[in-house]
């Protein structure tokens, strides 16, 4: 929001006045310009004072706000350190110097012409207060009146002060604090001067008010990300346009990726990323369409960083916002079971006999290094073959031996038999069939 004077009060002024117009407008639109970027409220106010001591010509400028159950100095320039000092705090003490509450509960008493104007305890009757709630002197020297004297600490003007002006910060019915311009010359104010310096706190007043707002936002998603970092199962969300917005400290420990690697990237760069076994890059989330709201337990295999194959148990959710929750964690049971397979290949290439092993669904679950050479073939070429395809192939026949018994079955049987391998060699072997029986 850009605070501009009426154009038709050019009109009105000399050169120099419409210079001097024209300047204020250009300090308001760099002034406005740095209170939109209310995250670094400190810095930005600096640069606004800034603007504004040169603005105003004032040797010494000011911004109280409301800490505590006080408004302290939040920042100045050109105010003697004595100065902030013994003007820093508000709040009126009694002579033990504890601080006395104010009458309608909220917070305590404060002294002074900032207190008034702070709560807008301001006459407008009186030539010194503005309808907005501003107070403003260009002679402190001369007599006020009883009423507001006793308002007052008087220390501006034991401090040779004599045009002194200060400003409600405040927005939305709320008041945050004042802007204080102090000089040691008579006459620095016009109406003009004030009218607009009350624009420019209504400014800063929104600022404080936006950054009071993030900065709650800021407290709240960090305590919502702590619980989350300390959930004992991986999490990801993504926004309504696939991209990843969030990765717990679970999910980053399993996958090996950083948030910072991972954020913004859509969920097909995602399972390119980590998806990367299995021909399963397959983004679950597109599946997500429609009445399905919800997928349940569905055993992804994923490749971290560093280079493990990892099997995890995936739950998705559509989120109500358009965006979408991922839960995972690692499949532990089927983890253990890669893990034993593991060891029992192992002890199977230490074997110099052939090994092939099926399931229930005659379909080649295993073989060792042994085998591999025999029936010259890979095992990643055997494994996952029906075992009848897979003996067609090699031209596998057998013979049962003489002493076999007529009522002995397949199972736990002795047979001779030959293979041809797919390089014409043929092989003879004696083979025995044995069941395996797993108990989980």
């Amino acid at each position: 929001m850009f605070i501009l004077m009426p154009r038709r009060t050019y009109m009105k002024h000399s050169g120099n006045e419409l210079e001097h117009l024209l300047e204020r407008e250009r300090r308001a639109k760099l002034i406005c310009a740095a209170l939109n970027n209310f995250v670094d409220l400190k810095s930005n106010l600096i640069n606004v004072l800034k603007h504004i001591k040169e603005l105003t010509g004032c040797e010494a400028v000011g911004v109280r706000l409301h800490d505590g159950e006080d408004y302290p100095y939040y920042i100045y320039k050109g105010f003697p350190e004595l100065f902030i000092q013994k003007e820093n705090s508000l709040c009126f003490k009694d002579n033990t110097g504890n601080k006395i509450p104010a009458p309608d509960g909220k917070g305590y008493l404060l002294e002074c012409l900032c207190g008034c104007v702070i709560k807008g305890n301001t006459d407008s009757s009186l030539p010194f207060f503005t309808k907005h709630g501003s107070f403003w002197s260009n002679d402190m020297s001369r007599p006020w009146g009883e009423k507001l004297e006793l308002r007052s600490r008087n220390y501006c003007k034991a401090c040779g002060y004599e045009s002194v002006a200060l400003i409600p910060i405040k927005a939305r019915n709320e008041r945050f604090g004042l802007v204080q311009l102090n000089d040691m010359r008579k006459g620095m104010f016009s109406e003009e001067l004030i009218e607009f310096m009350e624009m420019i706190g209504e400014q800063i007043g929104l600022a404080v008010q936006n950054s009071l707002i993030y900065t709650k936002l800021e407290e709240a998603n960090k305590y919502t990300k702590e619980i989350l970092d300390n959930l004992p199962i991986a999490l990801t969300t993504y926004d309504s346009n696939f991209r990843l917005t969030f990765a717990n400290r679970k999910a980053q420990e399993i996958t090996g990726y950083q948030l910072g690697e991972m954020e913004g990237l859509s969920d097909k760069e995602i399972a390119n990323m980590v998806y990367r076994v299995e021909n399963n890059n397959k983004s679950l989330l597109r599946e997500l369409t429609g009445s399905i709201n919800t997928i349940k337990n569905r055993i992804r295999t994923i490749k971290t960083r560093s280079g493990d194959c990892l099997k995890i148990s995936v739950d998705a959710y559509k989120l109500e916002n358009g965006g979408f929750l991922y839960l995972f964690d690692e499949a532990k049971r089927v983890q253990g079971l890669e893990n034993l397979q593991l060891q029992t290949q192992t002890i199977l290439n230490s074997v110099s006999n052939l090994v092939l092993m099926i399931d229930s669904n005659e379909t080649i679950i295993m073989c060792n290094t042994a085998l591999e050479e025999a029936v010259e073939m890979d095992a990643e070429d055997i494994l996952g073959m029906n075992i009848l395809d897979f003996m067609e192939m090699i031209q596998f026949s057998r013979k049962d031996l003489a002493n076999k018994d007529l009522n002995e079955s397949d199972i736990n049987a002795t047979y001779e038999a030959s293979f041809i391998t797919p390089n014409g060699n043929k092989k003879e072997i004696i083979m025995v069939a044995k069941d395996v029986k797993t108990f989980f």
